[in-house]
C-alpha cells in the first residue's frame, strides 16, 4: 500500500492525474488509511480523477469480496463481525503492553483516562464504560473536526494539504500502530526535495529556519525508533491497575508531536511551482490569521 502511494504521489506531482489516480486508489483499496488521499484530486477540482479513485477502490473491495465468499452479503456480514469484535478487543479496551506504540490520539485519551482511574482509585470496569463513552465522543469530534480542516486546508498549498491529509490518516484513526508511520515519509521527502532544495534555497521563496525546524523537530522525534524512549517514555512503569505488563508513552509523544506538525501546516503556507503556484509572498493566510489593518501601536 506505501508503494502504491508513493507512486500516486509522485504520478500527481508530474501532473500525471490518471495514473495518480489508479495507484492511490489501489493503495486505498488495500488499506483503507489512504481512501482520505480523494481530497488531493477534490482540492484541484479534478472530479473525473477523484471518481476513477473511488471507482478503483470500491471496484477492487467488491471483487476481493467475491473471492473471500460465494455471497457478497456474507462477505459484508463476516467483515462488520470482525470490526465489531476488533474495536471490543482492541479499541474500547485497555492494552498495558500495547499502547505505548499506539499513536493514535485516541491513545492519549485512554492514557488520561487509565491515570484518572489510578488516582482516584476505580475499577478496571469503571475505566472500560469510560474508555467506551470516550470512543464514541472521539469519532463524532474527528467527524466535526474534518470539516473544519478541510475548509482551513482548501484556502492553502498543495503540500500543505499533503501534511495535513497524511498526519490525519495517521492520528485519527482510534487505534494507529507503527506500521501507519511509513506514510508520513511521503510528506516529509516532498518538503524536503521540492520545498527546502528548490523554493527555499533558490530564494524563490522566504521560509524562516525556525519555521523549518518546526517541521523537521516533530519528524525527528516520529522516526525515532520506540527503544529511544526506555527512559522519557516511561516504558518500565508497571501498568496502575496492576497489571503484569507495562505502560509506555512513546506512542502518545508521537502523537502529540504530529498534532504540533499539523498546526504548522496549517499556519505556514509552502507553495512549490511543481503544483502551479505562487511565491510565499503572494499567499495570504486565512483572514482569521491576518494581522489587524490600521497603525501600529504608539
Amino acid at each position: 500500500a506505501w508503494v502504491a502511494a508513493v507512486l500516486g504521489i509522485w504520478a500527481f506531482m508530474r501532473g500525471r492525474g490518471g495514473l495518480a489516480a489508479l495507484f492511490l486508489g489501489c493503495a486505498a483499496a488495500i488499506k483503507l488509511a489512504p481512501l482520505v488521499l480523494v481530497f488531493l484530486f477534490l482540492r484541484k477540482r479534478d472530479w473525473r480523477n477523484a471518481a476513477v479513485f473511488v471507482s478503483l477502490f470500491v471496484g477492487l473491495n467488491i471483487l476481493a469480496m467475491w473471492f473471500a465468499a460465494p455471497h457478497l452479503w456474507r462477505t459484508f456480514g463476516l467483515i462488520g463481525t470482525g470490526l465489531t469484535g476488533f474495536v471490543h478487543a482492541r479499541v474500547q479496551a485497555f492494552d498495558a503492553a500495547g499502547i505505548g506504540v499506539d499513536h493514535s490520539l485516541f491513545s492519549v485519551v485512554k492514557q488520561g483516562l487509565i491515570w484518572s482511574c489510578y488516582v482516584a482509585r476505580l475499577s478496571k470496569p469503571v475505566l472500560g464504560r469510560m474508555i467506551n463513552t470516550a470512543y464514541y465522543v472521539y469519532i463524532g469530534g474527528w467527524l466535526a473536526m474534518g470539516v473544519v480542516l478541510i475548509r482551513w486546508f482548501r484556502r492553502l498549498p498543495m503540500l500543505n494539504c499533503m501534511f495535513a491529509l497524511f498526519i490525519v490518516q495517521t492520528i485519527a484513526p482510534p487505534l494507529s500502530y507503527d506500521y501507519t508511520l511509513v506514510y508520513l515519509y511521503i510528506p516529509w521527502a516532498v518538503f524536503l526535495v521540492v520545498f527546502l532544495l528548490q523554493e527555499v534555497s533558490s530564494r524563490r521563496t522566504d521560509f524562516a529556519l525556525s519555521t523549518a525546524l518546526a517541521v523537521l523537530i516533530p519528524y525527528a522525534i516520529v522516526f525515532t525508533p520506540q527503544q529511544c524512549y526506555l527512559v522519557i517514555g516511561g516504558i518500565g512503569h508497571t501498568s496502575p491497575l496492576g497489571d503484569s505488563g507495562h505502560i509506555g508513552f512513546a506512542g502518545q509523544v508521537k502523537a502529540l508531536a504530529l498534532l504540533y506538525l499539523l498546526v504548522v501546516a496549517a499556519l505556514n503556507p509552502m507553495p512549490c511551482r511543481i503544483f502551479g503556484e505562487a511565491d510565499r509572498a503572494e499567499w495570504h493566510r486565512p483572514a482569521a490569521l491576518s494581522p489587524p489593518v490600521g497603525p501600529g501601536p504608539v
